[in-house]
């Protein structure tokens, strides 16, 4: 334990890896015990200890890195003793102790693997999480037992300035006297390894290999054995995935093997020397001193050290008698990131869910499921443009029956004070909600209306929608059909574009934009209505929807003339004729030259083609002035323009194609030519250097003619654009060129400087070129964004990204996602749909039963939507009943299951209930998660494990006690 690997693992503790540490030489001992003799005992203290050291299994990489370990221990025995028999016992008795979650974990694996990598939270930051591993995977660090940790930065919540995280022990280990005695111990350790060696001591080969296998990993920067990492990591990269932090799954390993050599070159030593009581001595203060930080409290963190105020307890004590099925959303939501701090010091993904019976939201949980990181989209982006219809839908979508105000998080990502009183406005009035408990500097607002786990909804009144997507911050079809099901055979409604969604990565982006001299052009080949002459396509208003209204400016004789400008739709290479009705308003001045949009501070050239943005429901001021200096400002309010939305009939022809052509305007709300005009800024050198920097770090922009090139070593380099005319409320498109050159991938985001907050932020593509991204409304007013480019280094590896090219122009995206084929007998259809509340007992988080359910309706569960979710139909019968009981928890022997499993508001699992699915005229209904099963499959063979081992010493210790 008082080695450096060791003590970094236990700075900053996780029950997991102290249940590792612990593992490793309890059950080495008891494995290496039954091994040399199967007796009864020695096989249940094996299963005990096995079992007891399970919750290293909560980090399955962990347990994997000791399964090898303990592989290695019957490999090296069954080349000794070769009894097949014996090793495949003790084999068995390690797996039964771990089956109640090894049983069903490969399960999950499988199915959760790509999900687990492709998380937002895990595409931006594993592959830095693993080059900060690598950088300290070099030889030197690897053998002095160096790791991340050690030069770990966090937040001091006492100054609310950065520091280093282990800063004490950091300082020890590099003073030189710390560092002559640890080159000793390593010495020492060595010469036990040989010695071993040399002596053929097999019992020591096992932590050879271990030694050995975690040198592999924890060395990913040495050569060859980078070669070979580098290989499996692109080769497997799930395997990548799960091993992106290989210091923490390893150092606790290669730290026992090597103490296990070190005791026995000490020992080695001591059978040479006389004086063998000082020398026990010396050992054993040198041993001290190379730990001496902890014995001064530094053993753990003292960041880490904090009492829970009082106002949390209060409210997992009034929790308790609250439904458990209730759930709870956060707020607030300012960041994607899971890892979180609070004024009182507290700091990772959370805790709440530890005080409270009920399931609550949270960033954390992103990584299990898309659906989790899509209600956040959602969630996020209706809380931060404070638009009460949205949250409006969201509660009603998503089943919240309680949303949590915690006014003790912290902003670390602007470092700015986050506008509680603004958000408390916000909730207080917005009229959705019946009741408010206050806990200190906690609030817990409940919803309005009931909430339940399950729900009915009529077939004949619920709508079909063809809107598949993964990513977006509004359900638009939500908002038109209120609890819908997805099913594009027989849909409704089939929205064109239902994502412009470009937060994630490149690969994620589900449209395909193109950006061209003139426009940019949507192409759409696929995702049809089959029987188009049944359908209507609904094209909205660009005057309803859009807050930036494009308009081609046209002067006659005493005459403004102002066109509103569509984007250009083509359907099967045939374009299509949209227009809204010309503004007209009359001016007295005599031969104008000048045309000024005063809102928006554009200008115009009459000569030319010209075109600007009147600004919706507002009164648009516009100033015309001739070469005298006359000039005349007259007023345009569009509020008071009535917008139309187009029905469009479509032919019996198949549709192939569509294509959104959008102009590009110049004006004072874009921009172009950036790198070409040097309208840009730069933030290198030393200025991008902290203190925390390496001695090697460096931090440049090389600017030429048509391009600028970002290059950083353990720093950051940046371009950055700030555009003062952009509207908050106003939608935008940016188009970048850029070339990845090595190292991290270019990093962007664009920051709202009136809340210091993010409002887009993704990772460019390694090799995707040209990549459009999309900015929607982000609040009611203000204007203004910054944009930023950042080639950002971990380590020793150099950052380098070529920027050529940036532009930025007002975009339609919410024109392009309402575009939408709508069947015709549906047009004038009510979009009403209420949930109808059925009898539903909550057996357990897997298993629920909902009573007397009517035919000819959806059964609608709220919990993500997911395969291994299954119905099955039992008749009614009454729980005290055993058999009733048993055909309950094992409705899939039974019952009948229900086949029809949809996917309802695009996230919870839906079954269709019809006749055939009713037995004698009443049925219940059992909804599980079969996969469940699996983990009572795991306890079962750990009980009976335990059982039988049990059983058996006690019979065999009878004889022996009479």
């Amino acid at each position: 334990m008082l080695n450096i690997g060791v003590l970094q693992m236990y700075f900053a503790p996780l029950e997991a890896f102290a249940t590792h540490f612990v593992a490793l030489p309890l059950l080495s001992l008891l494995t290496i015990n039954a091994l040399q003799k199967r007796s009864p005992k020695n096989l249940l203290l094996l299963f005990l200890g096995a079992l007891l050291a399970s919750p290293q299994g909560f980090v399955p990489t962990l347990f994997a890195a000791f399964f090898m370990f303990f592989i290695f221990i019957l490999v090296i025995d069954f080349m000794k003793n070769r009894d097949l028999k014996k090793t495949i016992i003790v084999l068995f008795i390690l797996l039964s102790a771990n089956a109640f979650w090894l049983v069903s974990y490969p399960y999950s694996a499988i199915k959760q693997g790509s999900t687990i990598k492709n998380a937002r939270i895990n595409q931006f930051s594993s592959e830095e999480i693993f080059l900060r591993n690598k950088s300290y995977g070099n030889l030197v660090d690897t053998l002095s037992l160096r790791g991340f940790m050690l030069d770990s930065v966090e937040l001091d919540p006492n100054t609310f300035t950065d520091t280093f995280f282990m800063n004490s022990l950091r300082n020890h280990e590099k003073g030189p006297l710390y560092r002559i005695i640890f080159s000793a111990a390593l010495i020492v350790s060595l010469l036990g390894l040989f010695y071993a060696l040399k002596q053929k001591l097999w019992g020591y080969f096992p932590f050879l290999l271990s030694y050995l296998t975690a040198f592999f990993f924890l060395a990913n920067n040495t050569f060859p054995v980078s070669l070979a990492n580098n290989f499996l990591r692109e080769a497997f990269p799930l395997f990548g995935e799960a091993l992106r932090f290989p210091f923490t799954k390893f150092i606790l390993l290669f730290s026992f093997s090597l103490s296990v050599f070190f005791t026995l070159g000490l020992y080695f030593l001591y059978q040479k020397i006389k004086l063998q009581k000082f020398f026990i001595s010396i050992v054993f203060v040198l041993t001290i001193f190379l730990a001496y930080p902890a014995f001064l409290g530094q053993f753990t963190s003292p960041f880490l050290r904090n009492k829970i105020p009082n106002d949390y307890l209060a409210l997992f004590k009034d929790l308790q008698k609250v439904d458990k099925s209730a759930r709870i959303a956060l707020v607030p939501s300012y960041t994607f990131w899971s890892w979180q701090y609070r004024i009182w010091g507290q700091r990772g993904s959370d805790f709440i869910w530890y005080g409270i019976p009920q399931p609550i939201t949270h960033r954390a949980f992103d990584p299990w499921s898309n659906y989790n990181e899509q209600f956040y989209n959602e969630y996020s982006y209706a809380l931060n443009t404070q638009n009460v219809r949205l949250l409006s839908n969201i509660i009603e979508k998503y089943d919240l029956s309680y949303l949590l105000l915690d006014q003790y998080f912290l902003n670390t990502v602007s470092r700015k004070t986050i506008n509680y009183d603004s958000l408390k406005r916000f909730l207080n009035t917005s009229n959705l909600f019946e009741s408010k408990k206050t806990f200190g500097r906690l609030m817990l607002y409940k919803t309005r209306g009931n909430k339940a786990p399950a729900y009915l909804l009529p077939e004949s009144s619920t709508k079909k929608v063809s809107s598949n997507y993964s990513f977006e911050k509004e359900d638009l079809a939500f908002n038109i059909f209120p609890n819908y099901v997805t099913n594009s055979s027989a849909s409704s409604l089939t929205t064109v574009f239902p994502s412009l969604f470009t937060e994630k990565t490149p690969e994620d982006v589900e449209f395909s934009l193109k950006e061209r001299l003139t426009d940019f052009i949507f192409e759409k080949s696929d995702s049809f209505p089959n029987n188009p002459e049944d359908y209507t396509l609904e094209v909205p208003s660009i005057l309803k929807t859009e807050f930036l209204i494009p308009v081609k400016v046209i002067v006659g004789d005493g005459e403004l003339i102002i066109k509103p400008v569509f984007p250009r739709i083509v359907l099967n290479d045939e374009e299509l004729n949209l227009s809204e009705k010309d503004i007209k308003v009359n001016f007295s001045i005599n031969n104008p030259t000048e045309v000024e949009f005063l809102d928006i501070n554009n200008k115009i050239d009459i000569r030319k083609n010209s075109y600007s943005y009147l600004i919706n429901s507002l009164v648009n001021s516009i100033k015309i002035k001739n070469s005298k200096g006359e000039e005349q400002v007259i007023y345009i309010d569009t509020s008071k323009i009535i917008p139309e939305i187009f029905h469009i009939g479509l032919s019996g022809v198949k549709i192939d194609s569509l294509k959104i052509i959008v102009r590009k305007i110049d004006s004072s709300l874009s921009t172009s030519k950036v790198i070409e005009d040097s309208n840009f800024d730069t933030k290198t050198g030393l200025n991008n250097l902290s203190r925390f920097s390496k001695p090697y770090a460096f931090s440049k922009a090389d600017i030429s003619y048509n391009k600028v090139i970002l290059s950083a070593r353990d720093s950051s380099a940046e371009l950055t654009l700030f555009l003062p005319n952009l509207f908050h409320q106003g939608s935008y498109v940016v188009f970048s060129n850029t070339k990845y050159l090595s190292g991290l991938p270019l990093r962007f985001y664009i920051d709202n400087p009136i809340e210091q907050r993010a409002e887009v932020e993704t990772v460019f593509s390694k090799e995707v070129k040209n990549y459009p991204i999309i900015v929607g409304q982000t609040e009611r007013f203000f204007k203004g964004y910054g944009f930023h480019f950042i080639s950002k280094s971990v380590g020793n590896e150099i950052s380098k990204t070529e920027i050529s090219d940036i532009s930025v122009y007002p975009f339609p995206s919410l024109f392009i996602k309402n575009l939408r084929f709508v069947k015709t007998a549906d047009l004038n259809s009510q979009n009403k749909n209420p949930k109808q509340f059925v009898d539903v007992h909550r057996v357990n988080p897997s298993l629920y039963v909902a009573n007397s359910v009517k035919n000819g309706s959806y059964l609608v569960f709220s919990q993500s939507y997911d395969p291994g979710w299954k119905a099955y139909a039992i008749g009614e019968c009454q729980m005290s009943n055993v058999k009733c009981q048993i055909s309950k928890a094992f409705p899939f022997l039974f019952g009948k299951e229900i086949k029809n499993h949809f996917l309802v508001n695009n996230w919870e699992n839906g079954w269709l209930v019809d006749k055939s699915s009713i037995i004698n005229g009443q049925s219940s209904i059992v909804i599980l998660y079969l996969p469940q099963y699996l983990e009572y499959l795991g306890f079962i063979l750990t009980i009976v494990t335990l059982i039988f081992l049990t059983f058996r010493y006690y019979f065999v210790r009878m004889p022996s006690l009479s």
